[in-house]
């Protein structure tokens, strides 16, 4: 149990701690809102197109392609992740299965410099059981102008309440 406090202690205190020391961080240009919205535009096809690498070939191909060599990708009940070697060591150990992990970003935010940005959104895991939860990546720009990520966390949530019709 203490471990699983720690986990999460240290994902929120990394977030919060990124926010507050560095608050212009994801601060969005007003100057120019079709550059922000044009960034912002591009990290949220990026995080739909990893979502749609992981539904057609799986979750390792998918968080190995889109992972920045210096990501750190944090999980319940575990240590982080930390540098691509550490997640491609990681996603190797992990045995073929069906499940598929399938997620949508709900918002997405770019730093004025268009450096860094996050995403953030609902993930559904379907495997002999289902699970729901919510994410945020921060990405990072690379010198090719691709986005790759830096860091990935999430929580797991009830199921979404259906529509009454």
């Amino acid at each position: 149990m203490r471990n699983i406090i720690r986990y999460y202690f240290v994902f929120f205190a990394g977030i919060l701690t990124i926010l507050i020391i560095s608050p212009k961080i994801f601060a969005v240009e007003e100057d120019d809102p079709e550059n922000s919205n044009a960034s912002k535009e591009e990290l949220i096809k990026t995080d739909k197109e990893f979502s749609e690498k992981s539904i057609k070939e799986g979750i390792s191909a998918a968080f190995i392609a889109y992972s920045d060599n210096d990501v750190i990708l944090m999980r319940d009940g575990q240590f982080p992740i930390m540098g691509k070697k550490d997640l491609e060591e990681y996603y190797s150990k992990m045995k073929s299965s069906n499940a598929k992990l399938e997620w949508s970003p709900v918002k997405a935010e770019v730093s004025e410099s268009g450096e860094l940005g996050y995403t953030f959104g609902n993930w559904i895991y379907m495997a002999k059981d289902t699970v729901y939860g919510n994410y945020i990546t921060i990405w990072k720009k690379q010198k090719d102008g691709s986005w790759k990520f830096v860091l990935d966390g999430g929580n797991t949530t009830p199921a979404p309440q259906k529509k009454i019709e």
